[in-house]
């Protein structure tokens, strides 16, 4: 649950800086907690000692599988400094709160409802994932920060879409990349 929390309050600060911040201080904002989680990244998986500690501090906020690998804040550091590179503004700024407020909720609805499961995962979970992808898409456009239309619906769809398959590339990178390229097509 932490993990969740965690999760939805530090992504959500980066778009929320975004919103009030040039792109060209998000960039640089990012490249240095990008470069600054790289190296404790690197040091905590070259030092077992160090990582053995680190992991036992943040258990509560790790998967299993983050002691040995890259953590999931991490990848969402270098994949929001790419969004804020390669997009609009406004397209960073909803794809990374997608990323933000979805991925939790398809994490707290898709853990706690059985059910078919696709790709390991719940459909359930999935729907929430858009639900709050598309709440989050009416807020951001009620204050002026995107326009509401079909490429900002398609780009919350799309992210629940990526979510929910198996990419083979972790979802905190896949799911702002993928939605910003779509709504960067549609127009948006």
């Amino acid at each position: 649950m932490w993990r969740r929390f965690f999760h939805a309050g530090a992504c959500s600060s980066i778009p929320l800086v975004g919103i009030y911040g040039s792109g060209a201080l998000m960039v640089v904002l990012l490249s240095v907690l990008s470069g600054a989680a790289l190296a404790v990244e690197g040091l905590r998986l070259w030092a077992p000692g160090l990582n053995r500690y680190l992991v036992s501090r943040f258990r509560f906020l790790l998967k299993e599988s983050e002691e040995r690998r890259l953590t999931g804040a991490t990848y969402i550091a270098l994949s929001a400094l790419v969004a804020f590179l390669v997009f609009d503004k406004p397209v960073a700024v909803a794809a990374v709160f997608f990323l933000a407020v979805g991925d939790p909720a398809a994490a707290l609805v898709g853990a706690r409802v059985s059910g078919p499961r696709v790709f390991g995962k719940s459909p359930l979970g999935s729907l929430a994932f858009f639900g709050a992808a598309l709440a989050i898409a009416g807020v951001l456009a009620a204050g002026g920060v995107v326009s509401f239309g079909v490429a900002l619906v398609a780009g919350a769809a799309i992210a629940a879409l990526v979510e929910l398959l198996p990419l083979g590339v972790d979802d905190n990178v896949a799911v702002p990349l993928v939605s910003g390229a779509a709504m960067t097509l549609m127009g948006m």
